[in-house]
């Protein structure tokens, strides 16, 4: 993978993570409907992370495994909001999740080392 890769799916990782502190106002503020569209969205960029890391890296990394636990947490969590529960449980495990697939971005996925060669145009060179 390449740096600027890393460094976009980093970018979009930090939007999710600020999209989950949206959530949990969303919800303290019993706006139930603007928590769940945001649910759905942080959904869709989970999953299009998943694709773009099994494009560049090929299928089976851990950060995958971790992304398809957050989108089952996104699942469990809009269920709950529409049951109106108690989800202090919930966004404290979508946090952490999040939380883990950032360190499993940054330390398991590496970012390819460029090689680069000198060429020179007159033989004496």
């Amino acid at each position: 993978m390449r740096k600027y890769h890393k460094k976009q799916l980093l970018d979009l990782v930090q939007t999710i993570k600020e999209a989950n502190i949206m959530i949990e106002r969303f919800i303290r503020n019993e706006n139930y409907e603007s928590a769940t569209g945001l649910l759905i969205d942080c959904h869709e960029a989970a999953v299009n992370i998943g694709k773009r890391i099994e494009e560049l890296e090929g299928e089976g990394t851990i950060t995958v495994t971790y992304l398809e636990e957050y989108c089952d947490l996104l699942y469990q969590t809009g269920l709950a909001v529409n049951e109106n529960k108690n989800l202090k449980k919930e966004l404290v495990l979508l946090h952490n999740q999040i939380i883990k697939i950032e360190d499993s971005l940054i330390n398991d996925i590496k970012a390819d080392k460029l090689e680069v060669v000198f060429l020179p145009y007159k033989a004496s060179m």
